[in-house]
């Protein structure tokens, strides 16, 4: 019962993280207000979380269909993609930062940077990063069967060094939120630095539940190698339940973003505008 409740709650959070993502990637597409880079960016991370997402699914289905295990080789093969979108993802987090600490540091950043050359080379950073990942799977890899999610791709050795990759990751992404909260801070207020700070702090807050959850999901799965060091069944079910907070962090990102910020919320009610069901709701 309780490996059904599990899947049952992933299938859950993975159809609510895609259709909210795939919010978030139309919105910054049809809206106007949202094509500056801070945004674009966003939008990479929504489909990265997407990909990610979908890396569950190997896991969600077999359980269904009466078994939990496949072939490790199966399960790399299976989160070729999700792997990309969890390495994606986890650097666009960090690409964010910058963006956010350059937009800060430099006045007339974006108005001197060509916006395709600037993407590109956050583009091809993600690349370089992912690539690395994809190289701890193939020379860490160990032939056994395996419940599979994309964490379930990386084996041994490879494992923690995944771990300690993101981990820094996104401690670098904090010192970079930090440095820029003390520069939106430590200058008179404008207007210029008015919508500067309203900007970061909603990048801020969407950042927080992904970095928290991130966190949180880590300190349950150091907390089993270290003191539980549970096994078989146990080892399993602690495991899911662990990847909880990073998983929902990912798919409740688009509440976040209708709550914070008056651009993403006026966009996002012109969406639901268009539902007939609910429409006439939000159309008021």
């Amino acid at each position: 019962e309780a490996i059904f409740g599990l899947a049952s709650l992933y299938t859950l959070l993975v159809t609510l993280g895609v259709c909210t993502n795939a919010l978030i990637i139309t919105a910054t597409i049809t809206s106007k207000s949202l094509h500056g880079t801070c945004n674009i960016l966003i939008a990479f991370c929504a489909l990265s979380d997407i990909m990610h997402l979908l890396g569950h699914l190997p896991k969600i289905v077999p359980v269904f269909a009466g078994s939990i295990e496949i072939s490790s080789f199966m399960c790399c093969i299976l989160q070729v993609v999700p792997n990309f979108g969890l390495s994606a993802g986890t650097f666009l987090v960090l690409s964010i930062a910058l963006d956010r600490l350059f937009s800060v540091r430099q006045a007339f950043f974006y108005v001197k940077t060509s916006v395709s050359q600037y993407l590109s080379k956050h583009i091809f950073a993600i690349l370089a990063y992912a690539a690395l990942q994809y190289f701890l799977i193939a020379i860490y890899f160990e032939d056994a069967r395996v419940a599979c999610n994309p964490a379930a791709a990386y084996h041994g050795r490879g494992k923690e060094l995944w771990g300690a990759a993101s981990m820094l990751v996104y401690l670098l992404a904090v010192a970079v939120y930090v440095v820029v909260w003390r520069e939106l801070t430590s200058v008179g207020v404008t207007t210029d630095i008015r919508e500067a700070r309203s900007v970061s702090l909603t990048i801020f807050a969407v950042m927080a539940v992904v970095i928290c959850g991130w966190f949180l999901s880590m300190c349950l799965v150091m907390t089993n190698s270290v003191v539980l060091r549970l096994q078989d069944r146990q080892l399993y079910l602690f495991m899911e339940v662990a990847g909880i907070p990073a998983n929902t962090s990912i798919s409740i990102n688009y509440f976040v973003l209708y709550a914070t910020s008056s651009e993403y919320r006026a966009a996002f009610k012109q969406q639901l505008c268009s539902i007939p069901c609910i429409g006439r709701i939000f159309s008021k």
